[in-house]
């Protein structure tokens, strides 16, 4: 049920449905391109995990610009949230429509100064869901999207359409809960729809078919046998359209236990990289402590804990293809973060502000407006913050070597600890260790 609930979730996300298949346009055209290209230079078997993988790098890199953007964001927010917090205070007791408008438009006001925005530090994150979905819808029905993969049932398709094909095709299509009315559509757009049908057959499909068109039962074979090349995953061992959960299921019923480890494989991993991409993202070298005013980051956090859970399900319940999809994603994040963090530690947060409200003052300037300022304690506050944070961190470090050095030495006797002798022994050592 879980293709069901994605998608509504597409259509809640996007009503307009012809940008929606616009966006898994690009996606399968860029698809396409790396296809042809492997196939072409290479001839490589699990051509389409390759395709997914490189496919996932391009889009990535595509999006280190936002990442840029969002990490300036973060960095921001530790100027911006005193001033964020002191409105927050103002119109703390006044619930009137008049009040929460005016504490909403200075608000706006401040994140405008500043160059940000509130919800600057989710960017990439909003964007990658939508990804997500268009490219689950993508893999979901790759024949439709990528005109490669598509040529594989080129030769099925044209012989099955020479036969009485209709009814034997909307049965196996019922049995896989799609729909296959092809009335009024073009020769081109029943070829589609078959080749739908077609990818979502498992290898007892394809005997029920040869069954049903026992004079086409070569070029079924062959259809079949390429097939399970360009969907080969781990050297044959898994198939990306199918999901790691049939594997599990199969896999135990067989005794294959090999099969059912590699399968779990995929949603641990998609789990655990999400989890370290998170962490890194959310390092506290960039971006500001989390406090009962700063919604932003909690609201972040929680984020950070639900993300790599829900990846783990997704990836179990969905077709291994976006498994790859969702680790490569999470990999690249991993290292590509290692490298933008390196840089934001040289940027000086104060170097971003007096750049975004030159900006913003220029705008002003343009509407007549007199230029802003900002408060003389707002950018050095920064610094100080972070020197408290550094001092506070090296006192925490101190007390626990502290009392990591005490206990070891009153337990460094052989008696059990908590017991008589452990105690009277700490008594002793106390007295000799402070005796004048």
């Amino acid at each position: 049920m879980i293709d069901l609930w994605l998608s509504q979730a597409v259509v809640a996300f996007n009503p307009f449905s012809a940008l929606w298949e616009g966006i898994k346009q690009i996606l399968g055209w860029i698809m396409n391109v790396i296809y042809i290209f492997l196939n072409n230079v290479f001839g490589i078997n699990g051509i389409i995990a390759w395709c997914i993988i490189l496919f996932t790098v391009i889009i990535y890199t595509l999006l280190i610009p936002l990442t840029l953007k969002q990490q300036r964001s973060m960095k921001l927010n530790s100027v911006v949230q005193p001033e964020i917090n002191a409105i927050t205070k103002k119109y703390k007791n006044k619930k009137d429509q008049q009040s929460q408008m005016q504490q909403s438009e200075e608000m706006m006001a401040v994140y405008k100064k500043y160059g940000t925005s509130p919800t600057g530090g989710c960017l990439v994150s909003f964007i990658q869901f939508p990804i997500m979905l268009a490219l689950y819808r993508v893999l979901y029905n790759i024949p439709k999207y990528v005109s490669g993969i598509k040529g594989i049932y080129h030769n099925l398709i044209s012989e099955l359409m020479k036969t009485d094909y209709v009814d034997a095709m909307t049965e196996i299509a019922a049995s896989k809960r799609l729909s296959f009315n092809i009335e009024g559509l073009s020769n081109s757009e029943i070829s589609t729809k078959i080749s739908e049908v077609l990818y979502q057959f498992k290898n007892a499909d394809w005997a029920s078919l040869t069954d049903k068109f026992p004079d086409l039962g070569k070029v079924i074979a062959d259809t079949h046998e390429n097939m399970n090349k360009a969907n080969s995953f781990i050297f044959g061992l898994l198939d990306i359209a199918e999901s790691p959960s049939s594997f599990v299921s199969e896999g135990a019923k067989s005794g294959k236990w090999h099969i059912v480890v590699l399968a779990i494989l995929i949603p641990v991993l998609a789990g655990f990289f999400s989890w370290l991409s998170t962490k890194i993202i959310s390092n506290p070298a960039a971006q500001p402590e989390a406090n009962d005013d700063n919604t932003m980051v909690s609201s972040l956090k929680m984020m950070n804990t639900i993300m790599p859970l829900f990846s783990a399900f997704i990836c179990f319940s969905l077709p291994i293809g976006i498994g790859i999809y969702w680790i490569v994603s999470s990999v690249y994040r991993v290292i590509s973060q290692y490298f933008i963090g390196k840089r934001m530690e040289k940027i000086d947060v104060n170097d971003i502000v007096q750049k975004n409200l030159e900006k913003y003052n220029k705008k002003r300037a343009k509407q007549g407006l007199p230029p802003q300022k900002i408060k003389p304690v707002a950018v050095p506050s920064v610094k100080e913050t972070q020197e408290e944070q550094k001092q506070e961190k090296e006192k925490k470090e101190k007390l626990e070597q502290s009392i990591k050095k005490s206990t070891e030495y009153y337990n460094s006797s052989s008696a059990k600890p908590g017991s008589l002798k452990a105690k009277a022994n700490m008594v002793q050592q106390y007295n000799e260790k402070h005796k004048k």
